[in-house]
């Protein structure tokens, strides 16, 4: 046979062999994808939030300011106000005269000039859980600054947004991880070493007694790992790319809450190319590993 007629042969014994296993040959291509696409997404995704990284913070409180002269039954009811509201962990009152105090100790000299009369009003710090939304902040700070006796509240709302678009980001992304680990875990363990099993226990002795060598007697086996490997990373590519399809409204919410320009995305095409050529290389490797 010709050097282009034994590897056309081995080529058709490659597919023969992963045709005859379907299953198992599905099984391993989706596991393999799924290892595959789990690297490439926290890649891309990495580099797209690196300049970002330093930017995220969690503003999770306001400062409710009283009016001049609030009682300690408005404190009180204010506080109880606070705490009913949705998406609000803790209260607490800062006395105008702990305020007056911690502004003298961040004063320059660690000094205030004499005050006769002190300026500061009470305080009530609210403290918002982590996963709040943007419509429950909205919604508790709107209640508070209509309560009464209250003069104004401060509280940062575009940096919250901010946090939880990011928030939102992270743990959509994490939930895919996490289900994708557990499926190539338990794919791998149970199954996946199946897919290049020997099909036939007398196939290499038949190719032997036909003459071939040692070497092309592995070849089908490694050419069907080479087109597992190809095929895996090219799944991989077209998964993740759909992946940041599903997630295009988040994070375009996430860029506009930002007024940043960062966007998550493929890498180049040329980085795809070798993306593919690594997986056929490891997947040819495997085969023949498979059955030496």
């Amino acid at each position: 046979m010709t050097w282009l007629a034994s590897r056309s042969f081995a080529l058709t014994c490659a597919v023969q062999r992963l045709a005859r296993r379907p299953w198992a040959t599905l099984t391993t291509l989706v596991l393999a994808a799924l290892a595959i696409a789990l690297l490439l997404a926290l890649g891309t995704l990495a580099l797209a939030l690196q300049p970002a990284w330093t930017r995220l913070g969690a503003p999770t409180q306001a400062v409710v300011f009283l009016k001049i002269g609030a009682t300690t039954a408005d404190i009180t009811q204010l506080t109880s106000t606070a705490l009913s509201q949705p998406g609000v962990t803790g209260a607490s009152h800062v006395p105008r005269d702990a305020a007056l105090a911690g502004l003298a100790r961040i004063a320059p000299g660690a000094a205030l000039p004499e005050i006769k009369v002190n300026p500061l009003p009470d305080a009530i710090v609210v403290r918002f859980a982590a996963r709040a939304s943007p419509e429950e902040t909205r919604a508790a700070i709107a209640s508070l600054s209509q309560a009464t006796r209250v003069d104004a509240v401060q509280f940062d709302a575009q940096r919250h947004r901010r946090w939880h678009a990011s928030i939102a980001l992270a743990l959509a992304i994490a939930g895919g991880l996490g289900l994708v680990t557990l499926l190539i875990t338990s794919g791998l363990v149970l199954v996946a070493h199946r897919a290049l099993a020997p099909l036939d226990p007398d196939e290499r002795e038949v190719l032997h007694l036909a003459g071939a060598d040692p070497g092309f007697a592995n070849l089908p086996a490694a050419l069907a790992g080479a087109l597992l490997g190809g095929a895996s990373a090219l799944l991989a590519i077209a998964l993740v790319a759909g992946g940041m399809t599903a997630l295009a409204p988040v994070t375009e919410e996430l860029r506009s809450a930002w007024g940043s320009d960062v966007a998550w995305s493929l890498p180049a095409l040329s980085t795809l190319a070798t993306l593919a050529a690594v997986g056929v290389v490891i997947g040819w490797l495997g085969g023949r590993c498979s059955h030496r």
